[in-house]
């Protein structure tokens, strides 16, 4: 017998001694000494907001009522009765949660440890005070976490009491949220459901399923109603009251019984980006059944169950959601509801087109977040051919001291046929930061103008519909469309006044006395008098600041050369250069001193891109990041420019 019980204590031993998770049956949580297998918890507060991080570099704990991001994840390292807890954030897992001063903050390992108390709450019940575990003994000592009910309120130190509320927390594993492109239980909500092959999914009188082009029929519209995707959807039609969609001989079809509920599965389309397999619930975890919706391509056809696995294309499935002839003839797109990202600096610099489509060019810039998580850009009209293609480039921002592009995803969405829904999804990109999309312009869309859209959206969620909330930034670009011309690209050049400066072009032209795609060409920029040169311009984008300027033709070109004013000059402007006239920059707010009062301020980058305006003799700077730019006042009988670093002690 003791031969026995000796061999069982030793397996017990040998067990213990290989597992990484220590379960706590008292506590409400697992922990772990492997991070790669932890799992992640979301810690609330009494008054309901969770645990996150403060948006600045301090890194101090706060309470938030956002539940989407890493940096709301936490876990726990160690015991509650030997040493207490190292507690990490799934943001940063190099730090643990320490001290600054009393301040729970983010930082590099500095010893402190964490005591979980068990406390019994007279309206919510059994909840935890976290205390530093030196204080595991002393309830009412000022050493357990606390916020003050609200969102956005730090996370402090006071007494941990079981009356004391807003030291009280409750632990719950940190399930995603599953965003889905269609809206879920509500019966006003209907959609067209379109398959790979361009294709919509159709009902019949008799309740089976088939396929059409697009058209103004209750047959086409379908309506998912339940409380989640994971368990189960019911599947209604609009031309068909009464009844759901069931199967029947594994063939879907629509019946009085309301027995199957389906399932939305995201899949990764090779050539349309994210797309969508639909199956009964009971496959949901299974992609290679022979249960999901699928179609061969083509017209006329029933609509049958098959594998729907990424590969397999005609299981994938989009869905838009339905407009009136009325919305899509006027092209009304629907702005999607959203914020930016909380403590992540991703947002778009720039973004250009290059290739043998572009007639007119896109040029967006800036050096500046949008204050708001959707940008529709105007201030350039870009046009394409059509039946051409083009790349369309596109740069990041780059800071390496907030979440930036590495938790971000990429996704680019046009509206061809122009009805005010962007049905054509282009591969996603989760490597974000630069991003080179090459695009061609169907031969049969529609001429006139339309748009693209660029999402940027967080990693760890699926918001990744054209429309769907935004968790991040949304840019539309607004193209035209027009037919091929063949005769060449357009350049014209031009002085902005040609009593301070003359301009020429060299370059070879073709027969239609225009440019080929490609081809090199010279603008040469001469001064008279004592006139200054100061930079060729495109639109609002300066180009070069050299008086000759040497490019490659990619589409039409209208430059401007920019000089000062000079001595000659016929109106008897006065040469700034014999003037006194002074820019300075006090506590971000940069002022222009001179005889004449400034009409218009303007400051660009130095590639160009404006970057601020004002319309008096001062411009706030303190949006601006350290850098060198270009600031030019315009006067009543001048125009002033010099290049200098602005936001040099920020």
């Amino acid at each position: 017998m003791k031969i026995k019980v000796y061999l069982l204590t030793l397996v017990c031993l040998l067990f213990a001694a290989n597992t990484s998770v220590k379960a706590d049956e008292s506590l409400p949580f697992k922990t772990t000494t492997n991070l790669a297998e932890a799992t992640w918890y979301k810690i609330t507060s009494f008054s309901g907001y969770v645990v996150g991080l403060n948006d600045n570099l301090s890194l101090s704990l706060t309470s938030a009522s956002s539940e989407v991001t890493d940096d709301l994840q936490w876990c726990f390292v160690g015991d509650n009765d030997t040493n207490g807890f190292t507690i990490y954030n799934k943001s940063n897992t190099n730090l643990i949660v320490g001290l600054n001063g009393e301040i729970p903050t983010l930082k590099a390992d500095d010893g402190t440890r964490w005591y979980m108390r068990e406390l019994n709450n007279a309206t919510k019940g059994v909840m935890y005070a976290i205390s530093l575990f030196e204080y595991r003994d002393n309830a009412s000592a000022y050493k357990n976490w606390n916020n003050h009910g609200g969102s956005g309120q730090s996370v402090q130190f006071w007494a941990g009491g079981a009356s004391n509320n807003h030291s009280l927390w409750t632990f719950e594993k940190y399930v995603p949220k599953e965003f889905l492109p269609v809206t879920i239980n509500k019966d006003n909500s209907w959609y067209r459901i379109k398959a790979y092959s361009g294709y919509y999914a159709i009902a019949k009188e008799d309740g089976s399923l088939g396929f059409s082009t697009k058209e103004e029929n209750d047959y086409q519209l379908w309506s998912f109603r339940g409380d989640r995707n994971d368990t189960g959807l019911t599947v209604y039609n609009k031309g068909l009251e009464g009844k759901t969609l069931d199967v029947s001989n594994d063939i879907p079809v629509f019946t009085e019984d309301n027995n199957t509920k389906w399932y939305l599965r995201k899949v990764e389309n090779a050539d349309n980006g994210t797309m969508y397999s639909i199956c009964p619930i009971e496959y949901k975890d299974n992609a290679t059944a022979n249960k999901h919706w699928n179609n061969k391509g083509q017209t006329n056809t029933e609509i049958q169950l098959y594998a729907g696995a990424n590969s397999n294309k005609h299981s994938h499935w989009w869905f838009e959601e339905y407009r009136s002839p009325y919305n899509s003839k006027l092209q009304v797109y629907r702005l999607p509801c959203g914020s930016r990202i909380s403590g992540n600096a991703a947002f778009l610099r720039s973004a250009t087109i290059e290739g043998e489509a572009v007639v007119e060019p896109l040029m967006y810039e800036t050096e500046i977040a949008p204050s708001s998580y959707y940008l529709l850009h105007t201030n350039t009209k870009p046009i394409v051919e059509r039946g051409k293609s083009f790349e369309l480039v596109l740069t990041g921002n780059q800071d390496d001291t907030k979440k930036d592009f590495s938790a971000t995803n990429a996704y680019i969405y046009c509206d061809w046929d122009r009805d005010g829904t962007f049905e054509y999804a282009l591969p996603v990109h989760t490597e974000a930061l630069n991003i080179r999309q090459a695009i061609t312009v169907p031969e049969d869309t529609d001429l006139g103008k339309m748009r693209i859209r660029v999402r940027y959206t967080e990693k760890d969620i699926t918001l990744s519909g054209a429309e769907d909330d935004v968790w991040g930034m949304t840019y539309d670009f607004v193209f035209k469309v027009v037919e091929p011309k063949n005769e060449g690209r357009i350049v014209t050049v031009a002085s902005n006044e040609n009593k301070r400066g003359t301009v020429e072009l060299i370059g070879e032209t073709n027969s239609n006395g225009n440019f080929d795609y490609g081809t090199s060409v010279t603008v040469k920029a001469t001064i008279k008098g004592n006139s200054t040169f100061r930079y060729w311009k495109q639109g609002n984008i300066i180009v070069s600041t050299n008086e000759e300027y040497t490019f490659d033709v990619k589409h039409d070109t209208n430059l401007i050369a920019y000089f000062t004013p000079n001595t000659t000059s016929e109106a008897g402007i006065k040469n700034i250069e014999n003037l006194s006239y002074r820019f300075l920059e006090t506590n971000g707010t940069l002022s222009f001193y001179f005889e004449e009062d400034a009409v218009l301020m303007e400051v660009y980058s130095l590639s160009g891109g404006l970057m601020l305006k004002s319309f008096n003799n001062q411009v706030s700077t303190r949006s601006l990041p350290t850098d060198t730019y270009i600031v030019t006042a315009y006067t009543a009988n001048h125009i002033i420019s010099t290049k200098t670093i602005l936001n040099y002690n920020k």
